[in-house]
């Protein structure tokens, strides 16, 4: 977006939603469930990188939310009397993405993670605004120029997607630093040296990582953590759109509920660039979309998610209780376990291709093989409505992109793709169809 720090300042305060001042009702609400405390004008409320940190609802004075993940540390939203700290992380364990100073004297509520999910049930008109803040804040990071990770790599490089497609899918704020581009390689050589290890991972001007595993990067921010020594009462085995909707509705009754999964929300339905036939959506949603909203969802209830793992073992013991062991050494006991593992892509029948998988060859059409694909020509293979909808939405970000299909008649092949969409296919200077 290229905003300047004002400009992104004053476009994110406008936003009503995201930033909300509460009534004098609402801060004697929120007082039942918190402890006052008071802090000295610079003084850090909580860091960037706090593993567990607090919801603040300010009483008096003001506090700026820092991006540190820059080269200089910049002030993203100044906070005042009536507002509070605070996003979506509160609920998922994960690393605070922003530092926390106290800009005059400030007094304030503090409240923990499970007294704010305690509100959310207890106070519902006042939990509602202050969720649908925490919601809206992360959907505005994710779309402003806020840094956060930046995963350095070749796009050909398949380590280097699989590290992008993980943060991608789990909502970690991120960028993708193309080491083709000569400033991303100059930067990267004054951190990591001249013989770095793909992908390296910087946090500002930290150097965190050089070609780090999966499940260590996701144990570092946070995604991974320990599971504790407890019996859940509901265990799902996967996290696409049946295993979330499992989750929300255990969860949503009472059930304590683990959801595993070998990458992040979203599934084989993540991988899509539009989704029309979902209940509940008729203009269309992706399938990013959809997986974020339900994987909120079972948040918001109190679910608890860990990924990336991978299943090994499922056994039953006398007393009825289930054992699931993964290859990451996790192991976890359910009273009842759900397999939403969901179905696989049929994969491409030609020599030699699956040695391209992730290094110029992709089963998605997200916006990570997008940025990938930027600026280069596109070949989509298939003829049904993923093939349409990811040829109409890489139009966007291709030199150009080619359909090639079998057979000729593409209305009957992919009939959610409407008459006015085959058309502007047609008509695209980007697109062409090949038979």
């Amino acid at each position: 977006m290229n905003q300047t720090p004002v400009q992104l300042q004053a476009d994110l305060m406008a936003d009503t939603v995201a930033f909300p001042v509460l009534s004098a009702a609402g801060l004697a609400e929120c007082t039942e469930f918190g402890t006052r405390c008071s802090f000295a004008p610079g003084e850090e409320i909580f860091g960037a990188g706090s593993q567990s940190f607090d919801c603040y609802v300010i009483v008096l004075g003001d506090v700026c939310i820092m991006d540190v993940s820059t080269d200089e540390p910049t002030c993203i939203v100044r906070l005042g009397a009536g507002q509070f700290t605070g996003d979506i992380d509160l609920f998922t364990g994960r690393r605070a993405v922003g530092f926390c100073q106290a800009a005059t004297v400030v007094e304030a509520i503090r409240i923990a993670p499970d007294r704010v999910r305690e509100m959310l049930v207890r106070q519902p008109t006042l939990g509602a605004r202050i969720w649908r803040a925490f919601q809206r804040r992360r959907e505005l990071l994710m779309t402003t120029d806020f840094q956060g990770i930046s995963v350095y790599g070749a796009k050909d490089d398949k380590q280097t997607l699989e590290t992008v497609e993980l943060l991608f899918r789990n909502g970690v704020p991120h960028h993708w630093m193309n080491i083709a581009e000569e400033k991303n390689a100059t930067r990267l050589r004054e951190i990591a040296g001249s013989e770095p290890r793909y992908p390296v991972i910087i946090w500002g001007k930290n150097l965190l990582f050089q070609n780090p595993g999966l499940s260590q990067l996701a144990e570092h921010i946070g995604l991974r953590h320990r599971l504790p020594r407890k019996t859940y009462d509901v265990v799902v085995l996967g996290s696409g759109p049946s295993g979330l909707g499992a989750a929300i509705c255990a969860c949503s009754e009472g059930l304590s509920t683990l959801v595993l999964d070998g990458i992040g929300p979203g599934g084989q339905a993540g991988s899509s660039s539009k989704i029309e036939n979902y209940a509940g959506f008729p203009n269309g949603v992706t399938g990013r979309e959809l997986a974020q909203l339900s994987y909120l969802q079972a948040l918001k209830f109190g679910a608890e998610f860990v990924a990336p793992c991978h299943v090994t073992e499922l056994n039953r013991y006398g007393d009825g209780l289930y054992q699931v062991r993964t290859s990451e050494d996790d192991v976890a006991i359910g009273k009842t376990v759900i397999i939403a593992t969901g179905v696989s892509y049929r994969l491409l029948d030609v020599e030699g291709s699956n040695d391209l998988l992730a290094s110029g060859l992709y089963y998605n059409a997200t916006a990570v093989e997008a940025r990938m694909c930027k600026g280069w020509p596109v070949h989509v293979i298939g003829a049904g409505n993923s093939a349409g909808q990811a040829a109409m939405f890489l139009t966007q970000y291709a030199q150009k992109v080619t359909l090639g299909v079998r057979g000729g008649d593409l209305p009957r092949t992919c009939p959610r793709i409407s008459a006015i969409g085959w058309w502007q296919i047609r008509r695209s200077r980007f697109a062409t169809i090949r038979k």
